[in-house]
């Protein structure tokens, strides 16, 4: 592993205030000059700030293009989510999210940024909820059929015990035995 680039060696605040200006599309002259103005500490040449710039471009460009395909993902999860492509995105989320905290920190040159970590824990947040609703969501739905389905048993062995003649006493506690209810 190199060492790390002098931009990286500045103190927070003014690291931080160099990658806001490169996200608001300063040129390195500018960076340049403003870090001139704030006195940083460590000699920072035009180089540095440079690679610094292009460098953190890229980690920007990889972060957007991770939301772009987040993005499509939970619209298709909004969309079906009790389908199989809805619970196969969830989990590709799942492995994705474990995947990316496993990577993060281990380049010096490119230490964990917040902003990831901000990004990674709601997308957690969102897979899990919308896997817990899409489950609830299921459980209803398997209630309802059964319950659908006790009802057309009960309503089918009232009849047959009808029409074997049995009496309106026995025919109730048929139906309340089917349906559950005492």
């Amino acid at each position: 592993m190199g060492r790390k680039s002098n931009i990286a060696q500045l103190p927070q605040e003014i690291r931080e205030w160099v990658e806001q200006l490169i996200r608001n599309g300063r040129t390195i002259d500018d960076i340049l000059a403003h870090l001139k103005t704030m006195d940083a500490e460590l000699p920072v040449s035009r180089s540095s700030v440079g690679r610094f710039k292009q460098n953190y471009e890229k980690s920007l460009e990889r972060y957007r293009d991770a939301q772009a395909v987040a993005g499509q993902w939970v619209t298709v999860f909004r969309e079906s989510p009790e389908s199989d492509v809805g619970a196969l995105i969830a989990e590709m989320l799942k492995t994705l999210a474990f995947q990316t905290m496993s990577t993060m920190g281990e380049d010096e040159k490119n230490p964990v940024d917040p902003q990831s970590l901000m990004f990674l824990g709601k997308a957690i947040r969102d897979v899990t909820s919308a896997t817990s609703l899409n489950e609830e969501r299921i459980a209803k739905i398997i209630e309802r059929a059964a319950a659908k389905a006790r009802e057309k048993a009960a309503k089918d062995a009232e009849r047959v015990a009808r029409d074997h003649g049995l009496s309106a006493e026995i025919v109730g506690e048929f139906r309340a035995k089917i349906l559950g209810v005492s």
